[in-house]
């Protein structure tokens, strides 16, 4: 019988062996399962905190878009409106350039005049109206 009660103590030795072993196992992975709680909450919250600013970045965008379009639109009148000051000034220089002809054929008159005046008075052509006009246009 000695015999017999030594077979069951080591049977009972090795279960106790493998209890022991399975129960380290089961803590370890315990432990492990809480880490991968951990890190699924903490990639949880990184994915909102992204998603929050995503949010943030498509509305600010949704703003700086609607901004820009009016810009974009006062501009296009602003252009409209160049566009006509250009052709205003156009005319007038066309205007003054005609201007300028008339007073080119005016000023020849006079001074035509002047000379008449001149001869007809008898004066000396340096000491005339004409002269002292030339004179001080220069």
């Amino acid at each position: 019988m000695a015999e017999e009660m030594t077979v069951p103590g080591d049977a009972h030795a090795r279960l106790e062996g493998r209890v022991t072993v399975l129960e380290c196992t089961v803590e370890r992975e315990a432990a492990l399962r809480v880490k991968m709680d951990e890190d699924q909450s903490d990639i949880t919250a990184t994915l909102n905190a992204h998603g929050t600013l995503l949010q943030a970045l498509h509305d600010t965008q949704q703003d700086h878009t609607r901004r820009l379009t009016r810009v974009e639109d006062r501009l296009t009148g602003v252009e409209g409106r160049l566009g006509n000051v250009e052709v205003r000034l156009g005319n007038v220089e066309d205007d003054l350039g005609v201007v300028k002809e008339k007073l080119d054929t005016v000023h020849i008159g006079v001074h035509a005049i002047l000379d008449l005046l001149d001869t007809h008075l008898a004066r000396k052509p340096r000491l005339s109206l004409g002269g002292l006009l030339r004179r001080a246009q220069r």
